[in-house]
């Protein structure tokens, strides 16, 4: 059946929950750094407030979405940060994370620092980092490490560098405080908004109206190259 985790917590052990109904997740933590794992055979995991391992690694398996409490102070602090839900779900969650690798159809994730896109597999993808955000690069399978093929939008303090050679994000807005690095296996299309910009598309680069950058260095194995930009620029020698 469906469980509310009110206050669940462990000195020195792992944390396991497996649930046939809903689980509400208000407060989960070991002391320890040892591993949480919550399931749900049906419904939804949602109402996450506090998921706490130190180093320790969190995997949610959702037969429906994963959703947090609405408080951004209460976070999931975890080394690596494993989501899946149903093909249809939603994964919105405020994180304290190192990595993370999410299932999902539309993923929201509010991380406080650095986040490693180690996979991520859904249709939209709304970022946003107070540090930088990078994906764990290509490991040479076909694999990619960030497939948002309808829309990634992606907000950093510091840098955002999508550099696997396999990724698919479709329509960007990515707004970066210093560097922005995009790699595709396709056309890359949208707007960016950073200091520096360097960008690889395997049919072609369209960046809009309101693409905001001072130094721009690119490279379209075959298409076009296209940039409405605002302001100044510098065009820079690609760099592999």
């Amino acid at each position: 059946d469906g469980i509310i985790l009110t206050k669940l917590s462990t000195a020195n052990g792992t944390i396991t929950v497996d649930a046939g109904g809903p689980i509400t997740a208000t407060d989960v933590q070991t002391s320890t750094n040892n591993d949480i794992t919550l399931t749900t055979i049906g419904g939804d995991i949602n109402g996450v407030g506090i998921i706490f391992t130190g180093s320790g690694n969190v995997k949610i398996d959702s037969a429906g979405s994963v959703i947090d409490d609405g408080d951004s102070g209460t976070v999931i602090s975890a080394n690596n940060l494993e989501i899946k839900t149903a093909v249809d779900g939603t994964v919105k969650v405020d994180t304290s994370i190192t990595s993370a690798n999410i299932d999902t159809k539309d993923a929201d994730i509010d991380e406080t620092d650095d986040i490693i896109l180690a996979k991520i597999d859904v249709t939209t993808l709304d970022l946003e980092s107070g540090g930088s955000v990078t994906d764990s690069g290509s490991d040479g399978d076909g694999s990619r490490s960030v497939s948002a093929p309808q829309s990634a939008k992606v907000v950093a303090a510091n840098n955002v560098v999508l550099n696997d050679s396999e990724n698919e994000l479709g329509k960007l807005d990515i707004t970066a405080g210093e560097k922005v690095i995009i790699r595709e296996n396709d056309a890359v299309s949208g707007i960016v908004k950073a200091k520096s910009l360097q960008v690889q598309g395997t049919t072609g680069i369209t960046l809009e109206d309101g693409t905001t950058v001072s130094s721009f260095a690119a490279k379209s194995d075959s298409g076009d190259i296209d940039l409405d930009n605002t302001g100044g620029l510098a065009i820079n020698s690609f760099s592999s």
